[in-house]
């Protein structure tokens, strides 16, 4: 899948691009809830999925409001992408405490604040 930018239900704005090495970088921004965890879920799951990938970075420092569900829509894409021996990593804004301590809480992802930062830790 090439370069994307797409909305989602809810207004959750979606893009997608590949980078270097096997990396692709999935941005979000608005609120991830029950509308548009599905379609998320599925987006990144085809990501990872396609042929090369070794990384799936998802950052979600523009996102306001992250739902439950959209924890758990983000565990599942992230046991697929371990099924393919592709690793995740999320980056959540430093200031979004909440949903930092939500994805700790209720999840297994390594954190990092920005992308960048994320990148030169993921080896």
């Amino acid at each position: 899948m090439p370069n994307s930018e797409t909305s989602l239900a809810g207004g959750l704005q979606l893009s997608t691009r590949r980078e270097r090495d096997g990396l692709v970088v999935v941005v979000l921004a608005g609120e991830v809830d029950l509308r548009n965890c599905a379609e998320l879920e599925m987006v990144v799951a085809q990501e990872a999925a396609a042929p090369g990938v070794e990384r799936v970075v998802v950052d979600l420092t523009e996102v306001g409001f992250l739902a439950v569900c959209g924890v758990r829509c983000l565990s599942r894409a992230q046991a697929k992408i371990r099924q393919n021996a592709a690793s995740m990593l999320v980056a959540v804004s430093p200031q979004a405490k909440s949903l930092r301590r939500e994805l700790e809480l209720l999840g297994d992802f390594v954190l990092h604040e920005a992308v960048p930062a994320g990148l030169s830790r993921m080896g």
